[in-house]
């Protein structure tokens, strides 16, 4: 039975496996909206994974995906609430990683 914890979990373990996810949400969340502009902006991503995992960030509620109807077709990005909290929450645990993660090394 999936509950809203369980879920949550999901969520973030899913994103996390996904090493681009926390690169996209970064980011979207300076400004670097169009999948142009981001494949410009994140070194060895390709066109294929980061369409994957721009729909998976929007699938989760973490991204509004915007489309124009325009010609040629534009596509926007942008974090949501919910996906700003979560970047936040993000970018404070890569912190701390950088700040202890000397702690976790066998000592010699």
């Amino acid at each position: 039975m999936i509950n809203e914890t369980s879920a949550f979990r999901e969520m973030l373990l899913d994103c996390l496996a996904c090493k681009w996810s926390l690169h996209l949400l970064e980011k979207i969340g300076k400004g670097v909206n169009r999948p142009g502009q981001l494949m410009r902006n994140i070194d060895g991503l390709s066109t294929k994974v980061m369409n994957q995992s721009l729909q998976r960030l929007v699938d989760y509620h973490l991204l509004n995906k915007q489309v124009f109807n325009e010609k040629p077709p534009r596509v926007e990005y942008e974090l949501t609430h919910f996906g700003q909290e979560v970047l936040d929450a993000l970018l404070t645990l890569r912190a701390l990683q950088a700040k202890y993660s000397a702690l976790l090394l066998p000592s010699q």
